[in-house]
């Protein structure tokens, strides 16, 4: 090599070896960055699924309890239907749970007339 090649590689090494160092910070802080992203990314997942989690947790004991309520309820109208099923009327008769239900039907009223008291006392104030 000669001295006038020597003077011109010897600056240009130095410039080419800042450039390298500039280059590789900047790709070293490109990749803390992306890393620091994705461990944020991360981190807020992480929350978000302890919450879901939790929320699946509430949801279970929740429908556990109404499941338990509603098999209590179930025996209870089981046991009601048992003893529907077991009493008995006057006349030795058995209320059975399909059969239809008595009603006991009122005694109809002239209304006005005396055969209705409550009624007659009204009709006699006004009359």
């Amino acid at each position: 090599m000669r001295a006038d090649e020597l003077v011109f590689m010897i600056p240009l090494a130095g410039i080419a070896t800042g450039a390298l160092a500039v280059f590789l910070s900047h790709r070293e802080k490109m990749a803390r960055i992306k890393a620091q992203a994705q461990m944020t990314v991360g981190e807020g997942l992480r929350a978000e699924l302890d919450e879901i989690k939790r929320q699946i947790a509430t949801l279970r004991d929740t429908t556990t309890r109404f499941d338990m309520s509603f098999d209590a309820a179930i025996s209870r109208l089981e046991e009601r239907m048992d003893r529907v099923d077991g009493q008995h009327y006057s006349g030795g008769t058995t209320v059975s749970a399909d059969a239809p239900p008595i009603v006991a039907e009122e005694p109809t009223r002239a209304y006005g007339s005396s055969e209705a008291p409550e009624y007659a006392t009204l009709n006699q104030r006004r009359g």
